[in-house]
């Protein structure tokens, strides 16, 4: 054989944070050495392989090669490294149904899902720490496509109220925002206003969503526009939300 490529269709493991161990190539060396706990089966799969130059993709919702020791190996060696799920079925329903929840404003009060529980399933997901694999990762799904919108929420201290829970648990929280200019400023002091951007993962400035389609109720509502500068947006400073709404341009569209 001249090429090979190891993917990893093994069952939900048992779930591991990312921590010092996983931070760099020697520390998790010195753990394998040790047998910590904290290296799950598919972790020493990945390594093995990408050790010998197999390339590794990974089809289960586990750690696996998703930190920074197993990245640091893969390109030491050269070797491409992918996966976090094959998303074959709950959590591939919630990529297609949830922007279009999101499209047309429909709110949730939950998201309920069954496991029909196929061959090792029934098993694996007994145990309460397996399970959690399983639950965090489907929540990731929806945690990253259903934002929080300023307008639809509450306003901006039940938005931030959110974030702060948010943060409690790791997870990012972006203003949604397509509307109109008015919630866009909202948006940029409630992103302003965001929890330390350093606990949440992948991430060192707050986001916000910023609509640059052809709106009219975001280029010609206010009377000065929001500043963008290199890609982020200058939040207001005058008084209220700091922006001035245009009334020529709201006489001009009123229907009623």
């Amino acid at each position: 054989c001249e090429r090979l490529v190891m993917v990893w269709c093994g069952s939900t493991e048992v779930f591991i944070k990312r921590n010092e161990i996983h931070e760099s190539l020697e520390a998790f060396e010195r753990a394998l050495d040790e047998n910590h706990a904290d290296i799950a089966p598919s972790m020493l799969y990945a390594y093995a392989a990408l050790s010998e130059g197999v390339p590794f993709a990974n089809g289960a919702p586990n750690l696996t090669v998703d930190f920074p020791a197993m990245l640091e190996l893969a390109q030491r060696n050269g070797l491409p490294v992918a996966g976090k799920d094959f998303k074959t079925g709950q959590t591939l329903m919630k990529t297609i149904i949830a922007p279009g929840l999101k499209a047309r404003m429909l709110g949730l009060d939950g998201w309920f899902s069954t496991n029909i529980l196929g061959n090792r399933d029934g098993d694996v997901l007994d145990d309460p720490q397996s399970f959690k694999t399983k639950e965090e990762s489907k929540l990731s799904v929806l945690e990253y496509i259903l934002q929080p919108d300023v307008s639809l929420c509450g306003g901006i201290a039940d938005f931030l109220f959110m974030a702060e829970l948010a943060s409690l648990y790791g997870v990012r929280c972006i203003p949604h925002n397509w509307n109109s200019a008015i919630n866009a400023a909202a948006s940029a002091h409630a992103a302003a206003l965001l929890p330390d951007p350093t606990m949440m993962p992948g991430v060192d400035t707050p986001l916000m969503e910023y609509d640059t389609t052809e709106n009219l109720l975001i280029s010609d509502l206010l009377t000065q526009p929001l500043t963008l500068r290199d890609g982020a947006v200058i939040v207001p400073e005058g008084p209220g939300l700091g922006v001035d709404i245009d009334m020529g341009f709201v006489k001009k569209y009123r229907v009623a």
